[in-house]
């Protein structure tokens, strides 16, 4: 058995900021995620290019840059949010409140299939108002990530390593998913330029 053989499990992490870190700007702190990520007993299968996406919720705070990213791992999908955590630490992320600006932000998606905990609680943070998404935090991982299908900054990296990505929950494909959001929002999210070597 090789070692690659090892490693049974596909995840796809979300990666973005829009504050500057240790590591340089935005473009370079995603490039130094990239390269903790290496370092890992994972496998990194694919990465999109990146993009420039306006911020969100307000767009008055700095653009943002996004990727995706998808990894083959062993590890349980709380060992991987734990590892995640740690990088976004190590680039000084700030947590001061919901949806701030900050200097790295990775966030595990998907992990194969799964829906974690479960559908009932899945559905009870995927069906949240936007006020209430911005109220309430979860105290536990929910995947997959429970916004993915409105967020063109997610959905259009993931279009890049894995258009036929299928949502466990809803069957669809993620280029059903971009085919469903605003035109505008799609047109928003643009290819930049950056250094991917590792």
């Amino acid at each position: 058995m090789t070692v690659q053989s090892l490693f049974t499990h596909s995840c796809v992490v979300a990666m973005g900021a829009n504050l500057k870190s240790i590591y340089g700007d935005p473009s370079q702190t995603l490039v130094y995620a990239l390269k903790r990520l290496a370092a890992l007993d994972l496998t990194i299968s694919k990465v999109s290019r990146f993009y420039n996406t306006p911020a969100f919720p307000d767009p008055n705070d700095p653009p943002f840059v996004n990727a995706c990213v998808e990894i083959r791992t062993s590890d349980v999908p709380q060992v991987i949010l734990s590892q995640l955590h740690d990088i976004e630490q190590e680039a000084q992320r700030r947590r001061d409140h919901r949806w701030a600006a900050r200097s790295l932000d990775l966030d595990l998606i998907s992990y194969d299939d799964y829906v974690v905990p479960s559908a009932e609680v899945y559905a009870t943070w995927q069906g949240l108002s936007l006020v209430d998404q911005q109220r309430q935090v979860p105290d536990q991982l929910i995947l997959p990530h429970p916004r993915i299908a409105e967020r063109a900054f997610v959905l259009v990296p993931l279009m890049d390593i894995a258009p036929q990505w299928r949502h466990p929950v809803t069957g669809q494909t993620c280029a059903q998913m971009v085919k469903n959001l605003d035109k505008s929002l799609i047109d928003a999210v643009k290819p930049v330029q950056s250094d991917l070597s590792l």
